[in-house]
């Protein structure tokens, strides 16, 4: 009799949140996005869509929809797609990435889980986590054979692609055994009206170099869109730098201040004076919230201007670690018959100029690459330019890593920029892509 009064009594606790014969429960088939980034530490409103059936049933009684700790505050559609509004409350969350089940509810208890999750990013949550990148590279050993330890890519994944073209780069990085990519964090993007989407955009990016263990060169530049070349002020490029630093200071090894300053194309005008102030800021934050970071200047375009470069170390050595340039020597690679004693030379001349600053200087190739876009490069020269060249720079103690610019082609652009890549747009090997996969990964 005791067990008979139990059952009895635990179907009429739980009868109001069975669906009654006449209900039709909703189906969840999918979402507008799979990815919520939290955009900043203050409750605000997200609306993503739910697409499937019977989504009628979510505006009749006390139904509710959640989503892991948030309640919708907005359900408004119609029965086969819904938007549904949330507050995203940065404090309800407790772990900086984690995935939640969308979950519909009838006077509080569940009547449907939805089988596809959402991940929700919070880069707010967790503690400050060293990289220990100076420790990497001290333990990386100096050979001759080259490895993906000390040659990686100039990806710029989040600026370089959108979602159609995401499994082709992540393919592409999976089966090189890539280590180092190269990332822009384009202020005028960061900062300007779409802010929230570009984050959304990088916060993905930055999980994936992670869910890889890459190490990754970030660069902050450059200024607003109306003017992308001028510097902002410094009180604009502060607010950008924390914004970005803050946010990624776990993803990121290493940060570039700018981008080739000592170029007409890219700083305006391009002289120390402009530059000093970017670059002081710039360290100054990046050494305040990201203290285990290298710090390296905006990479020199052109290594044989020796009067920016002395400004640069006899003015603002202690806003950088370690030197940062562009090497393009395939035309002169062309026009000596193939011979690299030009970049040679330079590439020695750099090194006694800077070692008279800093003993022992450590110095970075952020691009390096060759276009088959110039008349008489084809794409065995260039990696036979690029297999030589890595190899002569590789066999300098003082070479950090050295970027390949860039992953692929982009063929929207002239057609000089537009055929650095390694591989076709289309993703199509180049043979410099397969002697760069061909790399040891250690």
């Amino acid at each position: 009799m005791k067990n008979i009064i139990l059952a009895i009594a635990s179907f009429i606790i739980f009868l109001p949140v069975m669906a009654s014969a006449q209900e039709v429960l909703p189906v969840v088939d999918s979402y507008s996005t799979d990815f919520i980034s939290v955009i900043e530490t203050e409750p605000y409103s997200s609306t993503f869509a739910i697409y499937g059936e019977n989504f009628n049933y979510l505006l009749g009684g006390d139904v509710s929809v959640w989503l892991g700790p948030f309640e919708a505050t907005s359900i408004a559609g119609n029965s086969t797609g819904m938007n549904i509004t949330i507050t995203v409350d940065h404090s309800l969350l407790e772990r900086r990435n984690a995935t939640y089940e969308l979950v519909i509810k009838n006077t509080g208890e569940p009547v449907v889980i939805a089988d596809k999750k959402i991940q929700i990013f919070d880069p707010f949550l967790g503690s400050y986590k060293k990289q220990r990148v100076k420790r990497y590279l001290n333990h990386t050993p100096h050979v001759k054979k080259s490895t993906k330890r000390t040659v990686g890519l100039n990806v710029h994944w989040a600026l370089g692609s959108n979602a159609n073209d995401d499994e082709q780069f992540a393919s592409k990085l999976d089966s090189s055994n890539t280590k180092w990519a190269r990332e822009h964090f384009s202020y005028k993007l960061i900062m300007g009206d779409d802010s929230s989407a570009w984050l959304k955009r990088y916060d993905q990016t930055m999980l994936k170099y992670k869910d890889r263990n890459m190490r990754v060169v970030g660069m902050l530049a450059y200024g607003e869109a109306s003017n992308e070349h001028h510097p902002p002020g410094k009180e604009k490029w502060q607010r950008y730098v924390t914004k970005v630093v803050k946010r990624y200071r776990n993803y990121v090894d290493v940060w570039e201040i700018w981008n080739e300053p000592d170029s007409p194309d890219y700083m305006t005008p391009n002289n120390w004076k402009t530059y000093k102030p970017i670059l002081k800021v710039g360290s100054r934050v990046i050494r305040k919230y990201d203290k285990d970071a290298i710090v390296l200047n905006g990479a020199i375009a052109n290594i044989n201007d020796q009067d920016f470069i002395k400004q640069m170390y006899e003015e603002g050595k202690p806003y950088f670690d370690e030197l940062n340039v562009h090497l393009y020597y395939c035309d002169e690679f062309r026009d000596d018959g193939e011979d690299l004693g030009r970049l040679q030379m330079d590439w020695e001349a750099l090194n006694r100029l800077v070692s008279t600053y800093r003993k022992n200087e450590k110095i970075w190739v952020t691009e390096m690459g060759c276009s088959t876009g110039e008349y008489g490069i084809d794409d065995t020269l260039v990696r036979r330019y690029t297999k030589q060249a890595v190899k002569l720079l590789r066999s300098y103690k003082y070479t950090r890593p050295i970027l390949l610019y860039t992953i692929r082609d982009r063929t929207y652009l002239d057609a000089y920029e537009a055929y650095f890549g390694l591989l076709q747009e289309d993703f199509t090997n180049k043979p410099v892509w397969r002697w760069y996969k061909d790399l040891r990964k250690k």
